[in-house]
């Protein structure tokens, strides 16, 4: 065995808490691994569509994706002259009457019919849970041939 196996191994060893764990990692060129505590075995998931699944593995729901409705009132404030006042006024009234969305038709792999958040909303916001969960150990549900 290498020395890169030798310490691999030895990795995996000291993150092992239970059976059936699965550890998400960053690989090249934006894309990420899931490895399997138990074997070493990895995953790589590469394309943009697998985030969301994999992200929610980790914890990620499109439930935390919400339309900035911000940019749309800032749009329209300035297309249509709006004094601050005026601009304020209707970002408070939006804010104050804002109730999320709960995206009940997606899973992120598609547009939300709802509340009209694109699939590459949903896409950019498990890509960032990704980024910002390496190294995360959950139960494995089954990648690698688990229940």
């Amino acid at each position: 065995m290498g020395t890169y196996e030798n310490w691999r191994q030895k990795k995996l060893a000291s993150k092992k808490t239970k059976a059936g764990q699965i550890e998400l990692g960053y690989s090249n060129f934006g894309t990420y691994t899931v490895t399997d505590l138990d074997t070493g075995q990895d995953m790589l998931v590469q394309t943009d569509l697998d985030f969301p699944g994999t992200a929610s593995t980790f914890g990620w729901s499109p439930a935390m994706v919400q339309k900035d409705f911000t940019k749309e009132i800032e749009k329209k404030a300035f297309d249509e002259d709006w004094t601050a006042e005026q601009e304020n006024k209707a970002l408070a009234d939006a804010q104050a009457n804002f109730t999320p969305c709960r995206h009940p038709y997606t899973d992120g792999t598609t547009d939300c019919k709802v509340c009209g958040v694109t699939v590459g909303e949903f896409i950019e916001s498990a890509r960032q849970y990704l980024d910002d969960h390496i190294g995360d150990v959950v139960e494995d549900p089954g990648y690698f041939g688990g229940e």
